[in-house]
């Protein structure tokens, strides 16, 4: 989903603060003395994923990947195809290593993701250049309402899947918080994203029913534009869309020029 600034939100001011889902440093061990390594055909298929590039390794036996970019000359895994050869074991806990030590960004979002099964939900904003080459406490600020609105979105997604309606309050909000507990939230490459794994055992509601809202919102607020007219808010509201993901929504493109989930 994608809003710029110019575009009409609706909705009140943000309510007093409120408990959100905690966010949390970094991702727990992989795998510790008796415990099972991943499977090297998930860990190739992440590494696809966010980029990395196979570069030569005997087909169907082993691959060898670097980093996309810049960071390409600074690590090279060597992962097997399967875990059926005598020295797999050896090379994903050396991979794995590897990645706790990789500069690139990406090495952090896959070590996540081989933790525990989730979805991923990223956000993202533009801010204007001056904020761009801020530091010290506006850069910080800028960080901050981001993780913020991050939270903010969560909760309403967890809240409409414990229950649709109109504006929530503080119905289900003590449920709506467990459902988050698991979840991880970490920055992206420059502090201008952010994203959330939540498992998909205890979230994978929350996330189907958030998707369902964010595209109904998106397409409320075409036919609004396009017709004038604010039915389409009504139906909507079947969909997960509420008071909660409306303030939540304004908060992420506040002072920006566009954001998106």
């Amino acid at each position: 989903m994608h809003r710029s600034m110019d575009e009409p939100t609706g909705g009140a001011g943000l309510p007093a603060a409120r408990s959100h889902p905690t966010a949390r440093p970094g991702p727990p061990p992989l795998a510790g003395a008796g415990e099972e390594l991943p499977d090297p055909a998930v860990l190739g298929a992440l590494l696809h994923r966010h980029g990395w590039q196979r570069r030569g390794g005997a087909p169907g036996r082993y691959g060898r990947w670097t980093p996309p970019g810049s960071a390409a000359g600074t690590t090279s895994l060597l992962v097997p195809e399967s875990a059926a050869f005598p020295d797999s074991g050896e090379l994903i806990e050396e991979a794995l290593l590897a990645l706790e030590h990789s500069p690139d960004p990406s090495a952090r979002d896959i070590l996540v993701s081989l933790t525990v099964p989730s979805d991923e939900i990223r956000w993202w904003r533009e801010v204007p250049e001056s904020a761009v080459g801020a530091a010290g406490a506006s850069g910080w600020t800028e960080a901050e309402e981001l993780r913020s609105a991050a939270r903010q979105v969560l909760m309403a997604g967890a809240l409409a899947a414990r229950g649709r309606a109109g504006y929530h309050g503080a119905r289900h909000r003590r449920k709506a918080r467990a459902a988050l507990d698991d979840a991880l939230i970490g920055p992206g490459a420059g502090g201008r994203s952010l994203t959330a794994y939540v498992p998909v055992d205890s979230g994978r509601a929350v996330a189907v029913r958030l998707c369902h809202a964010l595209h109904a919102t998106r397409e409320a607020v075409d036919y609004q534009r396009a017709t004038g007219g604010m039915e389409a808010f009504d139906s909507a509201v079947a969909a997960g869309v509420g008071r909660e993901l409306t303030e939540a929504l304004i908060a992420l493109v506040r002072g920006s020029e566009g954001a998106g989930i």
